[in-house]
């Protein structure tokens, strides 16, 4: 009878450690899909403006980019905080509490943004590295508003909240795994401050956990990881999605 129980026991173990992990690729897929066509919108809206006129472009992006940010980033921030309400109920944390959406980048850092962007059309006409400088800042936006919500929600929550940075992606670069390595830990506004940092593409998530014991997390290992990034075994990956650009610890923005 012992070992019967002792097998059930596992079993629901491992059953709880494979929800959790489904639980954040969904949110991650979410985040992704969000992502995905706030970029489409942005691309649409690209193509209409005749890149030869540089102010133009700049005049007609200050006005489009902020509202696009804000329509796909409360979109993002609400996914979190319906994420984050549900994992808590599950968990059964102590006390009432109702998570708010993270705020969004000001407009006088999308409009700064669209300026630096711009730089290699007006300098040499490049109209492709400009998009794809847009579009990159977009996507972390957008992902972001889902991310730093529920990172604010764990610093913010009266229950006693630990959280972790889990890798969801197929390659993560030396600077996730580093983050990655410090495992569970508890949730204030300085630490959520230090996971908020993310280069771009980067599909990192921050997930929290009430239990008196650091949850499991199927795939997530942070002594592993950190054996592992100690022996410099994640360099080669950190070159290979920087594609010979810079490295993902000099990308790393906070999205504000």
């Amino acid at each position: 009878q012992t070992q019967t129980s002792s097998k059930r026991s596992n079993g629901q173990e491992a059953s709880r450690v494979s929800r959790t992990r489904k639980e954040i690729t969904r949110f991650a897929k979410a985040q992704k899909q969000c992502a995905r066509l706030a970029k489409r919108d942005l691309e649409r809206f690209w193509k209409k403006l005749d890149t030869t006129d540089v102010v133009a472009c700049r005049e007609a992006l200050e006005d489009f980019l902020p509202q696009l940010v804000q329509a796909y980033g409360n979109v993002g921030g609400q996914l979190a905080v319906e994420w984050y309400d549900r994992l808590r109920r599950a968990a059964g944390a102590r006390g009432d509490y109702t998570p708010k959406p993270a705020p969004l980048p000001s407009i006088e850092t999308v409009h700064a943004r669209i300026r630096s962007a711009l730089n290699p059309l007006a300098r040499a006409g490049d109209a492709e590295a400009s998009l794809e400088a847009l579009s990159e800042s977009t996507e972390s936006w957008v992902k972001n508003s889902a991310r730093q919500t529920v990172s604010d929600a764990a610093a913010k929550d009266p229950a006693k909240v630990r959280f972790a940075r889990v890798p969801t992606g197929a390659v993560t670069c030396s600077f996730c795994m580093m983050l990655a390595s410090r495992g569970w830990i508890y949730a204030s506004e300085k630490s959520a401050g230090a996971f908020d940092r993310y280069h771009a593409h980067c599909d990192c998530q921050v997930v929290p956990s009430w239990a008196s014991k650091p949850a499991s997390i199927a795939g997530y290992d942070p002594e592993e990881i950190k054996k592992r990034y100690d022996a410099g075994e994640f360099e080669e990956d950190t070159r290979k999605r920087s594609g010979g650009r810079k490295k993902p610890t000099e990308e790393a923005s906070d999205g504000n």
